[in-house]
């Protein structure tokens, strides 16, 4: 899909684009890798006056960056979009939205990628252009896919695929085989994940007719060859899903795809599995998994390792498939403690999109204001010279209007402090929740963990260890960065919470300014307790201790209501 979304960004580039993208090759052509063509383009971002050209500049950097560094390369989308909107050119804000949903689609960051991609088919409709659209909804269909919601993935595809078709009819100089091509082996994948079978071949055999037409020997070919095999595997059909899962294998061997290679080992290995061929099975699940070890892919490792130990037991060798199952299970382990990284980081990188988004929003209300107030100058200035032009039978009027004037800016200053207000509540209701969700997840994942060690007390010895694997794991995903990312978000509602604090008492411990923090949100000792992994003794000494260092001690001043009027 990614692939799709770039041949739209080389469709849309108008004549500065072309320029820039000349510029682009010249420095590409004359560097030897990738860091020299990322000075090249930086030494051009830095010269450079035009505003769309640095728009271009950024998104090529971005791409660059996307294939090592991710969240720097969105870094550089946004920062694409926001020079994109302040030049007001709607080209160009089109160019950097799409690459912004791009980038967050790679980093999966599937609902953010949405919203870039709804507000760029959003800006396509003003100009009628029906073919970016439909590339921003191949992309959306993907994303659906990934997200399981098939039915909204179907309509993006068949939407898009129309698209195409109609400006085929209306230019046949034009073609979008290859877009085709991909859109009927999505539909194919989803019908298949449906159960409709015969809708999931009619979809993978027009998406392999049209690949015949184009001689499009690519990985995609393949990747219809391997799953029409698949398809007619689950039905059973084992004579007629050899042809193309052997011809999906040639392709791979041509292309040196050796990923693509193991994925159709692994499915002739299927095909003699399913006809009792447990040991011809096993040798091609032998050479998927050699291969996959050699590539480092620990995903297909792991449903490889998988068949394997299904072969295994199947032949009932035991100890043969209890060393794969041992293997899996470390497998498993290593792809969880990666996924758990990953989803941190997402959640990381989602944290900042919302507080950019609400940074974007708070300037450009700022900037409608700053145009309201000059537009607002301007006319009084304009009724001022006409009152003084009318001033001797215009006197009453013009104080009248003055003060009229006045009251009106007056209102206008109790708005934007009002809105502020409003702003800083808004914030401090997603501190709280943010907070209230740690909580729950912190008390949902103990709750887990006792319950696994009351159940694993009641097993043998010899499989208490499963349990105590099961609760390390569960352990490990907790969390332990909470902290950090709410005293970030708690400072950016109460700034100056902590210098009050250090006026009050400047030896406070971090732990101290910690409990502070969460009594002036006004959470409770449980709740506390909860977030910081201590026991509710251990947060009520706490307190005592903390009434005492702010001299409350022989005081009736609550230590929730002291903290609350700071």
């Amino acid at each position: 899909m990614l692939k799709s979304g770039t041949l739209l960004l080389k469709r849309i580039s108008n004549k500065t684009f072309i320029i820039i993208s000349i510029l682009i090759l010249i420095c590409s052509y004359s560097v030897a890798n990738n860091q020299s063509r990322l000075d090249s383009l930086y030494y051009l971002l830095e010269t450079t006056r035009h505003d769309t050209s640095k728009v271009n500049l950024l998104v090529s950097i971005s791409r660059i960056h996307e294939k090592s560094d991710l969240s720097l390369s969105l870094q550089y989308s946004q920062r694409a979009l926001e020079i994109a909107e302040k030049t007001g050119n709607k080209k160009s804000v089109a160019y950097a939205l799409f690459n912004l949903g791009n980038v967050s689609f790679s980093q999966g960051l599937f609902p953010i990628a949405v919203s870039y991609f709804e507000k760029y088919i959003e800006l396509q409709h003003k100009f009628e252009n029906v073919i970016p659209i439909a590339f921003a909804q191949i992309n959306l269909g993907a994303i659906n896919i990934k997200l399981n919601q098939f039915e909204q993935a179907e309509k993006y595809f068949l939407s898009a695929l129309e698209s195409f078709r109609q400006a085929e009819s209306a230019d046949p100089s034009k073609s979008f085989d290859k877009e085709s091509i991909h859109i009927y082996n999505n539909l194919g994948i989803i019908y298949q994940r449906e159960k409709d079978v015969n809708k999931a071949i009619e979809y993978y055999n027009k998406g392999i007719e049209l690949a015949e037409r184009t001689y499009e020997e690519s990985e995609i070919f393949a990747m219809l060859f391997n799953n029409l095999s698949s398809v007619l595997l689950d039905m059973n059909k084992t004579t007629k899903a050899l042809s193309p899962m052997e011809e999906a294998l040639k392709i791979r061997l041509k292309n040196k795809d050796r990923a693509g290679e193991a994925s159709s080992y692994k499915m002739i290995a299927r095909y003699h599995t399913i006809l009792n061929n447990n040991q011809e099975a096993r040798k091609y699940l032998n050479k998927a998994f050699s291969i996959a070890k050699e590539i480092g892919n620990n995903s297909l490792k792991a449903e490889i390792c998988n068949d394997i130990f299904n072969n295994y037991q199947l032949l009932n060798q035991s100890d043969s498939a209890l060393k794969y199952h041992i293997l899996l299970k470390e497998l498993n382990d290593i792809m969880s403690k990666d996924e758990a990284l990953k989803e941190l980081t997402r959640i990381e990188l989602t944290a900042q999109f919302e507080q950019q988004d609400l940074i974007r929003q708070a300037n450009q209300k700022r900037k409608e204001l700053r145009y309201f107030i000059i537009g607002l100058v301007l006319f009084l200035s304009v009724v001022i010279l006409t009152l003084l032009y009318f001033l001797l039978w215009g006197r009453m009027k013009r104080l009248k209007l003055e003060k009229k004037n006045a009251q009106l800016v007056s209102k206008n200053l109790e708005l934007e402090k009002t809105t502020l207000g409003q702003e800083l509540e808004i914030r401090n209701k997603e501190l709280t929740t943010n907070v209230m969700h740690q909580i729950q997840r912190n008390e949902l994942v103990n709750e887990v963990v006792q319950k696994l060690q009351d159940f694993g007390k009641t097993l043998r010895k010899e499989d208490q260890h499963l349990i105590l694997g099961f609760v390390s794991g569960l352990k490990k995903t907790q969390n332990t960065a909470v902290w950090n990312e709410f005293e970030v978000r708690f400072q950016q509602v109460h700034n100056e919470y902590y210098d009050k604090l250090n006026l009050i008492n400047p030896d406070l411990t971090p732990n101290d300014r910690r409990l502070c923090a969460f009594l002036r949100l006004n959470m409770s000792t449980k709740e506390i307790a909860s977030i910081t992994g201590q026991s509710i003794r251990s947060i009520e000494v706490a307190r005592t201790r903390l009434r005492r260092k702010l001299n409350l001690t022989n005081s009736d001043t609550g230590l929730v209501e002291f903290l609350s009027q700071l």
